[in-house]
């Protein structure tokens, strides 16, 4: 970036949902064994995209529409 003075911008961050309120299993622990195991049972094409599952953790972003709008309108 050769001017960088000449950039006016405003970063706006949120963290109630995605991944700063994620729920996260720890790789080796039962409920993680447990997750994707039903996971695998529940969505086998997408348990297929995991390419090392038996030593993966995994985590879940929720993103709902209410806290997307509430990001939105924080914005403006």
């Amino acid at each position: 970036m050769k001017t960088p003075e000449k950039i006016d911008m405003v970063i706006f961050r949120e963290n109630t949902e995605d991944i700063y309120a994620g729920i996260e299993f720890e790789e080796g622990s039962e409920a993680n064994n447990n997750f994707l195991s039903l996971f695998k049972e529940a969505f086998p094409d997408e348990y297929s995209k995991i390419r090392f599952p038996e030593t993966s953790g995994i985590g879940i972003k929720p993103v709902s529409v209410e806290g997307f709008r509430e990001v939105v309108a924080s914005c403006f």
